[in-house]
């Protein structure tokens, strides 16, 4: 995989992007990078620019049909140690519905992983990448030749990014504001609170001697 700028080129660009913009974004070009999945295996992904109103949709190249999947939360199939999605059409099932919303618990989440396949076609390990994505494009077609993606960091994302140029589209972007304090509170103690602002600003903490 090519390195596309230095940190400081990097650095640049990203304090150059218009991330309020009030108009949709997608990618000027195709870009395409080879590398490994988090389990080792050889992928190929190419992100290629999409019309308006498309949302961000992964194209497995490597299945027949080359089916697509779209990102929503409905297709989340797997939320345990990683994020995995399935087609639109799928059907959850009750076993799986009581092992991810117990989750939280050390057990339940090992069941997951060893009494439920993903369903077919998938694509797994996609957080990273989305976390990149939706900071900086609204409409985006992902071609990936494996069910998981490319391993990289968020600066190695926003690398593909920069060298595939965002640009702004003739279509109006779905903004969304938080009118009031909102809290979420996990079963062991986590604790998300989202507070109106003018920008985006993240404070987080983490302790991992907690089990």
């Amino acid at each position: 995989m090519e390195n596309a700028g230095t940190d400081s080129e990097l650095q640049k660009w990203a304090s150059g992007q218009n991330y309020l913009s009030r108009r949709q974004r997608t990618i000027a070009r195709s870009v395409s990078f080879s590398g490994m999945s988090i389990v080792g295996e050889g992928v190929r992904m190419t992100l290629h620019p999409a019309p308006p109103h498309t949302g961000l949709i992964f194209r497995r190249t490597d299945l027949e049909h080359r089916p697509e999947i779209p990102v929503s939360l409905t297709n989340i199939c797997r939320s345990s140690m990683y994020i995995a999605l399935t087609r639109t059409d799928w059907r959850e099932g009750l076993l799986r519905k009581v092992l991810r919303g117990n989750a939280h618990l050390t057990p339940f989440r090992y069941m997951e992983h060893l009494l439920l396949p993903l369903p077919a076609p998938h694509v797994a390990v996609v957080e990273h990448f989305l976390a990149a994505t939706y900071m900086l494009v609204d409409n985006l077609i992902v071609e990936i030749d494996g069910e998981d993606l490319l391993y990289a960091d968020f600066d190695e994302y926003a690398r593909w990014f920069m060298e595939a140029a965002v640009t702004e589209q003739e279509a109006d972007r779905k903004l969304f504001t938080v009118a009031e304090p909102y809290r979420i509170e996990g079963k062991n103690g986590q604790v998300i609170e989202i507070r109106p602002g003018d920008e985006l600003f993240v404070d987080y903490s983490v302790d991992f001697t907690r089990k």
